[in-house]
């Protein structure tokens, strides 16, 4: 999944909504931000409305989780090799895709 999005003049991005349902991220929701050699990371730390929880379900305790699965495990393999594709190329090098 790759997104074009600007910034404004106060420094502040704004992440797809898309992307916000599949972290199941919120306006509560606090992230880390790294510097990773040329771009950025951002990792999604718990909101204070997707935390999760231990229930009882039918006489069964089950985990609750926060917001819906993130990807298909398909989704994430196609993903990962995208990824690692984009890093091992370097800048200025094209990928089949």
């Amino acid at each position: 999944m790759t997104y074009t999005i600007s910034m404004d003049k106060a420094g502040r991005v704004v992440i797809p909504k898309d992307v916000r349902d599949r972290l199941g991220a919120d306006e509560t929701t606090r992230f880390k931000l790294e510097l990773v050699l040329d771009r950025l990371e951002l990792t999604p730390k718990a909101s204070a409305r997707a935390q999760s929880k231990v229930v009882e379900k039918d006489g069964v305790w089950v985990v609750e989780g926060m917001g819906k699965p993130v990807l298909s495990v398909v989704e994430a393999i196609e993903q990962d090799r995208r990824t690692r594709d984009d890093h091992l190329s370097g800048p200025g090098i094209p990928t089949e895709k």
